[in-house]
């Protein structure tokens, strides 16, 4: 059995559960539709919109990460300058 375990697949559904939790948190655990291809609908809006909400907040944390090491970097530059002026 260990060897054909599949080890690929292990532990994916705590990462499903994971997310299900978030989006469970994010925008409440039920559904307003009564149809249910609407609920479909609706349940696929909600990890639209999660996604869309993840996809942002990595952008804005890479250009956050981006902007602060050219801000250090010209922090840097002005030291060095005033460095040269000083002696």
């Amino acid at each position: 059995m260990k060897r054909r375990f599949p080890w690929k697949t292990y532990h994916q559904r705590s990462k499903v559960e994971t997310v299900f939790s978030v989006i469970k948190r994010m925008f409440g655990d039920n559904v307003m539709s009564r149809n249910l291809v609407t609920q479909n609908r609706e349940m696929t809006y909600r990890i639209m919109a999660y996604n869309l909400y993840r996809i942002n907040r990595d952008y804005v944390l890479i250009l956050d990460v981006f902007y602060m090491a050219i801000i250090i970097q010209k922090f840097a530059l002005l030291t060095k300058l005033n460095l040269f002026l000083i002696l």
